[in-house]
């Protein structure tokens, strides 16, 4: 008897332990759980940020990487939402959370373009978009180099036309690819996020109508009613329009006013130091002003960073030596970017002498093709 019901007991412990071991690594029907590998990043913090809309993120979690790269976040969560996975700025992987969701993830610190999720339809949906526009923009910016040398290397016409067709091509592609996927998801938030990569006031119909769709299935969808706002107020943005005016302060506390530079061509630039592309496309405008400057052209950029130094040492790396530069070190928070509906950089705004837009996000091929026609050469 006693035997038996040590027997008993033993059972009683070992489905126990089964069980605990059984639900560990599950989350709770109102918890997320993210297991994750981080190759080349043992001992750093990983942040969980989530998307309060298109251009803030609010940090809710963090964990330590282990020697072994190895990581776990695990919290409560309300609600379903877009979340990024970051080491920093520049280093980042954008994902889908909600109540009950386990997602696992690997990656390599020393190549963020190489990782991968699992777990969740939507997020690997969402990744395999983002892989394949990263790829295509990572071509553009070589494409713009390769022109900006060739084009003073002494190349023919015929190369750089190819060069120019080439990248027209790619533009248009990652353009059909983001409005097919938009347009075919049955996921409104991942509908919602393709649609934020497209320029509102180019594609404000397609926009409306993605929108109208998403906040029929889920009318409190934030995202959703953000940009069929930004749809609403396009018209103040559009070709042709007066660009608003606006004031900032230089790294030494000057203040440069837009409508003081009325008289010049001025392409307004928005980046930051943190941002790798706009850091990418900087020796393009540098050799694009030092070819146009004095026929009446400059370049008045606003940096989105958060810290003094950091900005003025981006101006001196990369020989900014133009003399209009403008931040208040609110980040995302700028409110000219804001003003402009800028919710990703590089962004730009090709102002005519008179102060009215004749181009958007014009850069390398493009911006040289539009100054050539301005300036007539």
């Amino acid at each position: 008897m006693n035997i038996m019901r040590t027997l008993f007991l033993a059972l009683i412990a070992f489905t126990f332990v089964l069980q605990s071991c059984d639900t560990a690594d599950k989350p709770a029907d109102n918890e997320y759980l993210i297991e994750g590998k981080l190759a080349n990043a043992a001992g750093m913090t990983i942040f969980l940020d989530k998307w309060d809309n298109l251009t803030t993120a609010t940090p809710v979690d963090t964990g330590i990487i282990s020697k072994e790269g190895a990581f776990t976040l695990k919290k409560p969560i309300v609600g379903r939402g877009l979340y990024m996975l970051r080491i920093s700025q520049d280093r980042s992987w954008i994902l889908v959370l909600e109540p009950g969701a386990k997602l696992t993830f690997e990656g390599d610190l020393n190549d963020v373009s190489v990782y991968s999720f699992a777990g969740s339809q939507p997020t690997v949906l969402l990744t395999t978009l983002l892989k394949d526009l990263a790829a295509k923009n990572r071509r553009v910016g070589e494409i713009n180099q390769e022109f900006m040398n060739a084009q003073y290397g002494g190349a023919d016409q015929n190369q750089l036309l190819a060069m120019q067709n080439e990248y027209i091509a790619l533009q248009q592609t990652m353009i059909s690819n983001l409005t097919t996927f938009a347009d075919t998801t049955t996921d409104p938030l991942l509908a919602v996020f393709a649609i934020s990569n497209l320029n509102v006031e180019e594609n404000a119909d397609f926009l409306k109508k993605i929108t109208d769709k998403a906040l029929a299935q889920d009318p409190n969808l934030s995202l959703a009613k953000e940009i069929a706002t930004k749809v609403a107020e396009s018209t103040k943005l559009a070709v042709g329009r007066p660009a608003p005016d606006f004031t900032l302060k230089s790294p030494t506390g000057q203040t440069v006013q837009l409508s003081s530079l009325k008289g010049q061509v001025v392409l307004i630039d928005f980046w930051a130091s943190w941002c790798k592309p706009c850091r990418a496309e900087n020796p393009n405008l540098v050799k694009t002003y030092a070819q146009y400057k004095d026929k009446g052209f400059t370049i008045y950029s606003i940096s989105l960073d958060k810290e003094l130094d950091a900005w003025v040492n981006a101006i001196k790396q990369d020989n900014l030596t133009w003399p209009h530069h403008g931040s208040n070190l609110l980040f995302w928070n700028c409110p000219v970017a804001r003003q402009y509906n800028v919710n990703s950089i590089p962004a730009a705004f090709l102002v005519d002498k008179e102060g009215n837009i004749i181009g958007k996000n014009l850069r390398g091929v493009a911006l040289e093709q539009k100054l050539a026609e301005v300036f007539g050469s």
